[in-house]
């Protein structure tokens, strides 16, 4: 009787793991990825994400170019190091590419911002500092 109960327990377990939907995954993954750098994700946070899939030397990000508060509430994971992103009070290097790894990343820089701890956004990359300054409060 006890090995049908257990059977039944892993099965249950199996299942309720499967019907996860996508965006549970997606926000399992950030949080593991996040906390993997210490940093515990809050909603009045937004991330950015930067993997080192793409050209060298087509971008340069500066903090200064920011609204004011901005750079307190932002954090930059970035598979490049800071020489050509500069000024971040929150900058993570990804040294072992692992952001790749994230479902909803799609080898292209996203934008990803919670509420009630859940991804709320993930916004692709396209003009960082117009999207950043939206995100500013006005």
């Amino acid at each position: 009787m006890q090995i049908k109960n257990a059977l039944f327990l892993i099965f249950s377990l199996g299942i309720c793991y499967s019907c996860k939907t996508a965006a549970d995954k997606n926000t399992e993954a950030f949080l593991h990825y996040a906390r993997s750098y210490g940093v515990t994700p809050a909603d009045s946070c937004v991330y950015f994400f930067f993997p080192g899939n793409q050209c060298k030397n087509c971008f340069y990000f500066d903090a200064a170019r920011l609204p004011v508060g901005l750079n307190e509430r932002l954090m930059v994971f970035s598979g490049f190091p800071d020489k050509r992103i500069k000024g971040f009070r929150h900058f993570y290097y990804d040294t072992s590419s692992t952001m790749l790894e994230l479902p909803f990343l799609d080898y292209g820089s996203r934008i990803v911002t919670l509420k009630n701890g859940q991804l709320e956004n993930i916004v692709p990359l396209h003009h960082f500092y117009e999207q950043m300054d939206s995100l500013s409060p006005k």
